[in-house]
């Protein structure tokens, strides 16, 4: 849609609402949408009234969880800001910009510095009064449902079952989803996807940074792109992996020395907190081939604790560090070790047993 033309002023695009029924999931009987970004198995979702709540992906069960709702804060200017993603992917973002991700399209037109806002109600961030805005421009309207183009349903489109594979941001790939047989959704090379249960057609809904987002029932936000790449093997490219950062780089140099965890404390002159930290952020970010290197620094019996418990919930970091303690040999590593230290292990044997989990084969 369009704001009014206002003072001679070219009329400002300011957005659509996203009504795709198979983009909302429901928690605790509140519609949720998912906001773009982050990784597939660790996403972030928010309600139209800016509850936020994080869903995580179980690869052990099959299963999408939904966690702990994210606290609210106020900035220095007073705006409400939220907590979004997670691990490197994670960012602190103004609540309306996070509702307007996931409930509004933003125009393809618009300049590249655009941030949601509220129109007729300065107190209100519900989706129905938020909108992309330019800064400078004078004024903006609520998003409405805009008529859409007539349904690509004519045999001639050439519909084919939708193909997806979700890849994490370290190149693994994680999720497939192929609907040769179910053909509970279809799609054409242009980027129109059916959705059999809903029994309706969409593009997509565009995000402020262009690319256009489609949701699957129960699955969550795909990239229309990829979509298209993937049913029709054609499109655009698929994005290359970025390269590792310059500190995992090193951590992995590291390890590939065989220095223990005393000689690379002292030759780096580094915390044991932040030694873990950088492992971590290796073992979640390197290719996988090299990411296994980090094993060697996990005892044995760390390993085999983590990898009995499948993912299973209810026992935190620290309650399985006391657990693990009690019951270990006196001279076992684990009796000796710090208890930063046995933190660090577990906290990576973690991070390293559920992307093994999570990869494709």
């Amino acid at each position: 849609m369009r704001a009014a033309d206002s003072g001679g002023r070219m009329p400002e695009p300011v957005g659509e609402a996203n009504d795709w029924p198979d983009g909302v999931c429901m928690w605790n009987e509140v519609p949720m949408r998912q906001i773009p970004g982050g990784s597939h198995d660790e996403q972030t979702w928010v309600s139209a009234d800016g509850r936020v709540v994080p869903r995580k992906y179980d690869p052990w069960h099959d299963i999408f969880e939904w966690g702990s709702e994210r606290a609210v804060r106020a900035a220095d200017d007073g705006a409400l800001t939220v907590d979004v993603h997670d691990c490197a992917s994670r960012r602190h973002v103004r609540l309306a910009r996070a509702i307007a991700l996931a409930w509004l399209g933003c125009p393809d037109l618009l300049a590249s510095r655009r941030h949601a806002t509220q129109v007729d109600d300065p107190g209100s961030l519900e989706a129905a009064n938020l909108a992309w805005r330019v800064p400078g421009a004078t004024r903006g309207l609520r998003a409405r449902r805009l008529p859409k183009p007539e349904d690509p349903t004519a045999p001639s489109r050439g519909w084919r079952p939708l193909k997806h594979i979700w890849t994490s941001k370290n190149g693994d790939r994680i999720r497939r989803v192929d609907f040769t047989m179910s053909r509970q959704y279809l799609m054409t090379r242009d980027g129109w996807v059916y959705s059999a249960g809903a029994g309706a057609s969409t593009r997509g809904h565009v995000g402020p940074d262009g690319t256009r987002w489609v949701a699957l029932h129960d699955e969550g936000l795909a990239r229309v792109d990829d979509c298209v790449w993937y049913t029709f093997g054609e499109g655009a490219p698929l994005r290359a992996p970025p390269h590792p950062s310059d500190q995992v780089v090193a951590t992995l140099d590291a390890l590939r020395t065989g220095l223990t965890l005393a000689e690379w404390k002292a030759r780096d002159g580094v915390k044991p907190g932040t030694l873990w930290m950088r492992l971590f952020t290796c073992a979640r970010e390197a290719p996988w081939e090299a990411a296994q290197e980090c094993w060697r620094l996990v005892p044995g019996a760390v390993r085999r604790d983590v990898e009995g418990r499948r993912g299973a919930p209810g026992e935190t970091v620290s309650e399985q560090l006391a657990r693990l303690r009690a019951d270990a040999d006196q001279s076992s590593v684990l009796s000796l070790a710090t208890d930063t230290d046995v933190y660090g292990m577990l906290h990576l044997a973690r991070a390293l047993h559920r992307r093994e989990a999570l990869r494709l084969e």
